[in-house]
């Protein structure tokens, strides 16, 4: 049997909060989060055919989660691009930074 720690995006997700409630001049840039606040646990077992999941952690920053994290994509991302590659994110850096954080 397989024992695997995975936290994904809960580590960028958290980074990004952490940043956006803490620096003035900071965006956050992406698609909404499908608001999934925990990490998990899987366990595989090749023998019998079957994985278990087990929420491990919930996260948070000073309280808030995935639908502030999703306030704030929604305010910082007005016009609702969807981002579907990194270019997309750097054309959207860089329209920040030659109109004063104006996208």
């Amino acid at each position: 049997m397989n024992f695997y720690f995975m936290v994904g995006p809960v580590k960028l997700w958290t980074l990004a909060l952490t940043l956006k409630k803490n620096l003035i001049n900071c965006f956050v840039l992406g698609n909404k989060t499908q608001q999934k606040q925990c990490g998990q646990d899987y366990i595989f077992n090749k023998k019998y055919k079957f994985t278990l999941v087990i929420t491990s952690f919930f996260w948070s920053v000073t309280g808030d989660g995935t639908v502030k994290l999703n306030e704030y994509l929604g305010v910082d991302n007005y016009k609702q691009t969807i981002y579907r590659d990194v270019n997309d994110y750097f054309r959207n850096i860089i329209s920040l930074l030659e109109n004063g954080g104006h996208v």
